[in-house]
Order: C-alpha cells, then structure tokens, then sequence
C-alpha cells in the first residue's frame, strides 16, 4: 500500500510507517464505528463483559481512553514486558482478526477508513493532532484527579451507611466462605478498597456473583485487610478476590490480603511490604487457564522476596479448591508447596570482606549517654523518677536544650507511648515544668484498623508505626513505658524477650532514633550487678546497647543518681545527682520536673550501694515492701487496686504490702467518690505537711462510713 505522493517530502519515516501516522489521527474518536463494522463485539459505555479475543464473561473492559480505544482484559496473555494484558484499538483489531503483524492491523483499519490517500500535508495533520493530544491529557488529567476525589467521597457515604454483611448472605453461603469485616446494603455485598487506611472507592458484589467498581473509584495499590488468628503477624496472604481470600483465612487462620484483580497483585504487595518488614508474604494466585493468574502473581512474589502459590487444578482459584476438597486438604496443599519451594531454595553464608564496610561513627544524641538507632534501658526501683527522668530527657531534646554534662544538643522530636501515666493530667505538665516545646513531642494514642479503633500495642504494633514514625520530622527520641509491655509471652524466658525487643530494635535502627524503654528494679535484688537486677530475663540487659538505672537514698536529705551501668557503645561507670522539684505550670496544676546535680565518678554497683544500703544491716521483706510503698506513692496516690497489681509484678505477696502499710503512720488510706464508682486511696503524707489535708474529692471513713472520720479499719478498703 503506497501513501499519497504529497507525504513523502515531509518526513524520513518508511511509507507504511507515514499511512500509521495518518490511520491513528483518522481514528481518533470512532472506535465503536471501527470495532462494529469490524464484527469486534465489545460491551457498551467502558463497562465490563465478555472478551472479543479470549472469550472471558466479565474481565473486559473498553474505557476508549482519549478516544484511542483503549481496552483491558485480567483473563488475557499480558503484554510482552508488562503484568497484565492491555492496549489500544490497533492492538485490540490485531488480537480480535488474527492479524500477524501490527502493521497488518494498521492496514485492515486504514482500508476501513479510505485512509491509503490524505490531501492534508503531514506535518500540519501531525502538529494539529499532537495540539489536540496535549489539551485533552491536561484535562484529562485533572478531571480524573477531581473525580477520583469525589468517588472517594461517595465511597465512605455508602459504607457508613451499610451495616455488616451476615455469613448467610446469597453469595458468601454459595461460595462457602464467611464474612470478614465487609457490609451490605440493599442485598449487595459492600467491599472496601483502603489505601493507607482511607477508604477511596468500594467493591460491590450482587448475589449473582456480579463484581463491579465505584465509577472513577480508585482501585491500583487499593486492598482490603483480613485479620488472622496469629498474634504478632508472622505470615500474610495476598490474593485476588474476596472468596479466594476468606477461603485462605477460613482454612489456614492467617492474615489475608485481597488486591481485587490480578493487575493489583504487584502494588499491593509492595504496599504491604512497606508496612510489615520482615513478615513473610504468600501470593494465593489463581490458576486459570490464560495463565495470567500465575504469571502476574509471580511477579508480585518476586517483588517483594515473597512465595507464589496457586491450586494445582487448572481452572481453579483456591475457593474452588476448598469447596472441591474441602478447607482442610487446602491448608494442607499450600504448606506443601511451601515446603516444597522452601527447599528448592539454596542456603548458604554471605561472606563480606571488611575492605567494602563504610565504617560508621555512633551517632550521639548525648555523648556517651543516648545514642540515636539503638535500644536503651532506664531501669530503677519505684518512686526514683524513672518517667520524670525520661520527660526531662525529652524536653531538652524538644528544645534544643542543654544536657547534665553542659553540652548543647541539636532540636529534634520526641515520640512517647505510656501506659501508665496519662498524658493530659501527668506527663504534660512533666513536660511542660521541664521547659519542652510542645510542638515536638507526640504520643502514641490508640491503633486504627479494619475493625475499629483499639488500644496501641507495643507487642503487635510496632511495625505499623514505624511508617507513621517516619513522617515525624526529626525523629531523634521514642518513649516506651514499661517496656516489658512489648512481650507478648513472658518476660522472663529469654527467647520470648528477645522474640519481643527485635521489633523495637529493628525500627531503632531504621528509623534512625533513640529508643528508650522504661522498667524496674527486681524486688530484693540490692547488691547484685545493677545491668542484671533489670526485671524479667537477662535479655532486656543484654539487648540494650546502654544500660541505665536509678537509686533513691534510703535515709532523706540526700540525692537520687542516675548511673551508667552497661554500654556496648561508649564508657560505663559514672552518672550524675539529681532531685525532683515541682513546679507550677497552669493555675492550680503542678508537674514534677528533675533539678541536675553534679557529676559523680565510679562504678555504678558502688554508686547504687552508696545511697541505697542502709548502716543498721539487712532488711526483712516487710521492710523492703514499706520502702517500696514509700517509693511509689512519694508522688501521687494511688487506688488500692492499682497498687495491688504493682505489688505482684514487684514481686510482694499483697498480704505482705497490707501489713507494711500498718507500719508506716505516715501512709493514709481515703475514700476517692461514693458509690459504686469511689475508688480505695493510699496517700504517703510527708512530715511537712498538715495530716488533716484532704481534697476536694477525698474523705475518710470508718466502719460505720460516717463523711470525715479518720483512716477506716474495714477489711474492704486495706
């Protein structure tokens, strides 16, 4: 086929190359007049159907984008080079006629059009048409940017207008699966689609089992989360669509994923790598027979270091595989082929040679003291300031302040999670008396996921904050108090210790901060090494790359200490005198602050023994619970249920505590409210202030529960 004589002068291009040129101006806009006339059968207004090439019911899709008639098929061989299978009408005319080439396509097209001859010179037709081209990107452009937004909202209207969907729902019981946090309205099933947690568009599923898509929702990298049974998360499942996935949750309890189609295998598996590190990632692929399923799930495998697994029937999905041979023969297939490509993989030792290690120096927050990527442990007996201590540490930080030893530290923030000490009525105004900028310290406050708002837990959390860490803009320092609060198992076998602080110490490390977690002293461990008398096992000691701890004096009048007495990085030995002041920070509220005092030399046993030993010999254990009694009540009462539960992770029989408090005429115990709702008070009164003070919630009874009397005798309240 010759193009038009008037053509050749204005370009190089080969002829058939010239009459493209020409067919792809011409086409622009009439592809629906094109595939018709062509016998190319394809569903009407860019909405989903049967396939004109593999014959697929619903994985076809026209959208015709700016008029090139664009297509997508998830049923189709993908592209060369590409994940899914996509292209423009040419493509479509080249797949659909069995042309050979895509020049042929071409050609069936421009014989369609009369498009052989063109008057228009070339250069004008090609200038003009790439004029056109620019104006409709651009406006394309933004009008989808709008109207991903507006979906997005119209998207989170129907959802918190639909109310969760049961298991007997016409599709789930036909597909034999549950119903894992996913609604309905008017008969439909309602899927969410979550990016970074906000819903952008919705998947609905009629009870036919027709799937379709909030127009101009937003559905790439989109996902919606399935929890498991297994706490901390160690395996997570992707798959395609929502039965696939609750029949893996259904038959193996894990933690599933759904990504919606197989083109979104990839993006969301790379999201959820993001968001879980060191999690092992499993692609339930689908094994149909294109081949796509397989193909695009072992991309998004490989991707993200994960494992590709798929039914062994061809034609299946893992959903017709459970109701074929039922959940368990399931479960059972996956970990085979598991452990299968588990051993096809070859293990072996990475050897480095130290000439291609960059050294690196420590980076110091306080030299010798806080060191940015690593774990710290502040450890002490109750009642020494531990928290205090932390929030003076991180209000010098916040402000660029000063350290104990005179060194000035660059501003950076602060991130805290307590749970112990509320925020509003204690560590604030700790902050505050310790002169912190505000603006650069955060608290970790509650966990937001598909079920709902919950509780932050260190223990199972800790590697979705990471990513909402690295947001905080100089992150220099992250709070955790206690941090035996990070173990799910028990604190004092060492295996779950380590199992527990690994994640802390990983995002130490990665997200470039101090991290400072908080703990005691072991009841009755005076004159031990202070590293091993850190409550719970060794390996809270041994993790920490510097080891702090505390000591109150046993007689009054003299200083608290804060030694150094374990570093892996830098000197041990050596710490420094402070005491806690309060100081008013609002009207009528006071926070307790630490007042530095000098530098003191020697090894920290000798330190604590110092000030911790008494001259007259050993105590009994009732002495050492009213030393601890004074300790944890110097600062604030507490309900006597609280108090109760301290003693037992202290390591105090309660029996023992109730009759030290009979020893000490200095603790009082006060009724806080009436009613069902009053709380059992015990108050440490110092010998400079009046026995008679009392709050204005606060008042004594005794048996006969008479307003005003003096400490009560009933069993109930000791």
């Amino acid at each position: 086929m010759e193009p038009h004589d008037d053509l050749a002068p204005h370009t190089k291009d080969p002829p058939w190359v010239i009459v493209m040129n020409n067919v792809k101006h011409l086409s622009i806009g009439r592809w629906q007049e094109i595939f018709s006339r062509l016998g190319i059968s394809i569903p009407e207004n860019g909405k989903h159907g049967p396939c004109p090439v593999c014959g697929g019911k619903d994985r076809f899709r026209c959208d015709d984008k700016e008029g090139r008639g664009t297509w997508i098929c998830s049923q189709c061989p993908p592209n060369n080079g590409s994940d899914i299978a996509a292209g423009d009408g040419f493509d479509l005319v080249r797949r659909a006629n069995g042309c050979a080439t895509m020049k042929q396509a071409f050609q069936t097209v421009a014989e369609m059009l009369g498009a052989n001859r063109s008057k228009a010179p070339y250069k004008e037709r090609h200038a003009a048409y790439h004029r056109r081209e620019l104006n409709t990107q651009c406006n394309h452009t933004a009008n989808e940017d709008e109207a991903c937004k507006q979906a997005a909202i119209k998207a989170q209207y129907i959802w918190e207008r639909s109310i969760p969907a049961c298991d007997d729902h016409t599709y789930l019981h036909s597909k034999g699966v549950h119903a894992y946090s996913i609604n309905t309205v008017g008969g439909d099933l309602i899927i969410p689609v979550r990016i970074n947690g906000e819903i952008v568009s919705i998947q609905c599923i009629k009870p036919n089992g027709t799937k379709l898509f909030l127009k101009n929702g937003k559905v790439g990298g989109g996902y919606h989360f399935i929890e498991g049974t297994d706490a901390p998360i160690i395996r997570i499942y992707i798959a395609e669509g929502y039965a696939t996935g609750a029949s893996v949750r259904d038959a193996t309890g894990g933690c599933v994923v759904i990504a919606f189609n197989a083109g979104n295998l990839s993006k969301v598996a790379k999201a959820i790598r993001s968001k879980y590190c060191d999690t092992e990632i499993i692609i339930a692929g689908d094994n149909d027979e294109s081949g796509a399923g397989e193909a695009k799930g072992k991309v998004a495998a490989e991707n993200v270091n994960g494992i590709f697994t798929m039914p062994p029937d061809t034609g299946m999905d893992w959903n017709d595989f459970s109701r074929k041979y039922g959940p368990q023969s399931m479960c059972m297939e996956i970990e085979r082929q598991l452990s299968s490509l588990r051993s096809d993989i070859k293990l072996g030792v990475n050897i480095l040679c130290a000439e291609n290690i960059k050294i690196e120096p420590i980076n110091w927050l306080w030299n010798g003291w806080l060191a940015g990527g690593k774990l710290h442990i502040l450890a002490g007996q109750a009642g020494t300031g531990k928290t205090t201590l932390a929030m003076s540490l991180a209000a010098i930080i916040s402000s660029s302040g000063t350290w104990p030893d005179g060194a000035q530290t660059s501003v950076g923030s602060v991130l805290i999670w307590s749970g112990e000490d509320d925020p509003a009525d204690s560590l604030i105004p700790r902050l505050l008396a310790s002169g912190a900028n505000l603006k650069r310290v955060f608290f970790i406050t509650d966990m937001l996921d598909n079920d709902g708002v919950r509780n932050f837990d260190p223990s199972r959390d800790m590697l979705q904050l990471i990513e909402n860490a690295l947001r905080i803009p100089d992150l220099r320092l992250l709070i955790i108090d206690p941090i035996v609060s990070a173990i799910t198992g028990d604190s004092h076998k060492n295996a779950e210790v380590r199992r527990g602080l690994q994640p802390i110490v990983d995002m130490a490390s990665k997200v470039g901060a101090a991290v400072l977690g908080i703990t005691h002293f072991t009841k009755g461990s005076k004159g031990a090494d202070p590293t091993e008398r850190v409550t719970g096992s060794l390996a809270f000691g041994a993790l920490a790359r510097l080891v702090m701890c505390t000591a109150k004096p046993v007689e009054d009048g003299g200083s608290r200490r804060l030694v150094r007495s374990k570093s892996n990085i830098g000197p041990d030995g050596g710490g420094f005198e402070y005491d806690l002041k309060r100081e008013a920070v609002a009207e009528g509220i006071e926070g307790q602050a630490v007042q530095w005092g000098t530098a003191i030399d020697g090894a920290a046993h000798d330190l604590l023994a110092e000030v911790e030993t008494p001259e007259d010999g050993e105590h009994t254990e009732r002495d050492d619970a009213k030393e601890w009694l004074k300790e944890i009540l110097a600062e604030d009462p507490l309900a006597s249920k609280t108090i109760e539960r301290m003693s037992k992770q202290a390591g105090f029989a309660w029996r023992t505590v109730q009759r030290a408090r009979k020893k000490c005429p200095n603790i009082e115990i006060k009724r806080k409210g009436f009613g069902k709702g009053s709380k059992v008070m015990w108050a440490y009164i110092h010998a400079t202030k009046s026995h008679t003070r009392q709050t204005n919630s606060v008042a004594c009874m005794e048996k006969d529960g008479v307003y005003g009397e003096s400490t009560p005798t009933h069993s109930d309240a000791i």
